[in-house]
């Protein structure tokens, strides 16, 4: 099972920072993202009103994930915590964007596999989520068709951005769909990287 990451803002920094003093690190605990009612809102137009599925077996991630797409404005209609639930949620709800982790041990396959079958059946914008150092699946997630690729730890408004990105390129395939060439154009993000020049163009 991957380590559970918090997800942060920008704000708050990076864990180990030195304390005002100029000390040792200190120590920067793990936060739970609050209630989305209580954060002010980070909408960005191209999600808003979008329907999302949340794939990811940590459980704390997963309701984590649920509250941020919402305050970008996403409609989160479905969550699972495995491969096999990830597809019968996105064959069931047909949503707009999903959210996919690729190492899940509960389920029969992993994310990779599950993005595989989601996009044999319907055509749907999927990113692909992964922890630190297994960056090594990026291929695969292009491979499978998926339109981004999100390495965890990151902040929250740089994932906004990368989904932004991803979606966009997604509609750019041709009228909001795939254009048959296998070709997603994945994005890798990073804790306090960008996303790539021109906000998601190709």
């Amino acid at each position: 099972m991957l380590p559970t990451y918090p997800i942060r803002t920008a704000s708050e920094g990076t864990p180990g920072a030195r304390d005002s003093r100029g000390g040792r690190p200190s120590a920067s605990p793990a936060r739970a993202l609050p209630d989305a009612a209580a954060q002010p809102s980070v909408a960005s137009p191209p999600l808003v009103g979008r329907r999302a599925v949340v794939v990811e077996d940590e459980g704390v991630i997963r309701m984590q994930l649920g509250r941020l797409l919402a305050r970008a404005g996403l409609s989160v209609v479905a969550t699972a915590g495995n491969g096999p639930e990830g597809v019968a949620a996105a064959l069931r709800e047909l949503p707009d964007l999903i959210l996919m982790d690729v190492s899940m041990p509960g389920g029969e396959f992993d994310g990779l596999e599950a993005a595989r079958r989601i996009l044999a059946e319907r055509d749907v914008c999927v990113v692909i989520l992964t922890g630190l150092g297994e960056n090594v699946y990026e291929a695969e997630a292009r491979a499978v068709g998926a339109s981004g690729y999100v390495v965890k730890p990151f902040i929250q408004e740089t994932l906004i951005a990368q989904l932004e990105a991803a979606y966009r390129r997604w509609e750019k395939q041709g009228d909001g769909g795939a254009d048959g060439t296998g070709e997603s154009g994945a994005a890798t993000g990073e804790q306090g990287k960008d996303p790539p020049p021109g906000g998601g163009g190709q």
